[in-house]
């Protein structure tokens, strides 16, 4: 749930679905400008892969199976998929 936390404002990352329901040109409105494009396609490519299931199976694989999933998504690369595998 969004919050405060003294004086900053904070907020929940939205829900894939909620990701999917907005257009490129939206978000490229909300000042995401080329970054839009990748977060379209992310969403897609995350929903039709089986969206949060598919991360979950992806915390009890190896590092390298990890990246090599990841990379498939547009836009990300081996260093930005070994961050995300972090989490």
């Amino acid at each position: 749930a969004d919050g405060e936390r003294g004086s900053m404002t904070l907020h929940t990352f939205p829900k894939l679905d909620a990701i999917q329901s907005i257009s490129e040109q939206e978000l490229r409105d909300l000042g995401l400008g080329y970054r839009a494009k990748y977060i379209v396609k992310t969403a897609e490519l995350l929903a039709s892969s089986g969206g949060y299931s598919f991360l979950e199976q992806l915390r009890g694989q190896d590092a390298e199976s990890v990246q090599e999933e990841l990379i498939k998504f547009h836009g990300i690369g081996r260093k930005v998929a070994d961050c995300v595998a972090l989490f």
